[in-house]
């Protein structure tokens, strides 16, 4: 009996770094270069005139590339990608932050039950729609690369929210980190694979 012939997986790629290392661009290429059909979700929102006119200009800039957009702030696992073989997620960090708004902010600073419980709320909600939408576009088959910030390398957020914000998005980043088939770590605009590097080093006590 011969056997039922199986549907190609998917791969997934992050490109994690601080602000203006180069993320975009990087992850831009390395989309481009497979030459597959290439879907552009944009999470931004046109929220005020200094980010109406980044959006802009980022279409500008990026007006000969040959790609389809979406803009896709909150619900990522409703995208139709289509005949798309290439996503290029940009940005989870602003995805993650338009993901708060549609939460509702919890009242106040103090760290009450409610705080716990809206933080909570908000872990588990955002990684569990991560998770949806990447194991979707996984099973169809598609390459996802996701653009990130790291957030993490800084002093404490004052603020409680900014707390939050912070822990999840370093939890979904880890999430998104181990199902990756590469993990781009960039500096002044060089990228270095770390999960090639985590997966060649040897821990010695």
């Amino acid at each position: 009996m011969s056997q039922q012939p199986t549907a190609p997986k998917g791969r997934v790629v992050l490109v994690l770094g601080g602000a203006r290392s180069g993320k975009s661009t990087f992850a831009e290429k390395l989309a481009v270069s497979t030459g597959e059909k290439l879907l552009y979700i944009a999470t931004a929102k046109r929220i005020d005139a200094e980010m109406v006119y980044r959006i802009d200009k980022h279409i500008d800039d990026r007006k000969d590339i040959d790609w389809t957009t979406k803009e896709v702030p909150v619900h990522l696992s409703t995208v139709d990608a289509g005949d798309s073989k290439v996503i290029l997620v940009d940005c989870v960090t602003v995805w993650l932050a338009n993901w708060m708004g549609h939460l509702g902010y919890p009242k106040g600073e103090e760290v009450d039950e409610e705080a716990v419980q809206y933080a909570d709320k908000l872990d588990k909600t955002a990684r569990e729609e991560m998770s949806r939408f990447l194991e979707k576009m996984v099973a169809e088959g598609r390459t996802v690369v996701l653009v990130a910030n790291e957030v993490g390398l800084g002093i404490v957020p004052m603020y409680k929210t900014s707390r939050y914000y912070r822990d999840t998005l370093g939890r979904i980043n880890q999430d998104i980190g181990r199902i990756a088939e590469r993990v781009y770590w960039m500096v002044a605009g060089f990228g270095v694979d770390i999960k090639k590097l985590s997966e060649e080093a040897t821990l010695k006590i």
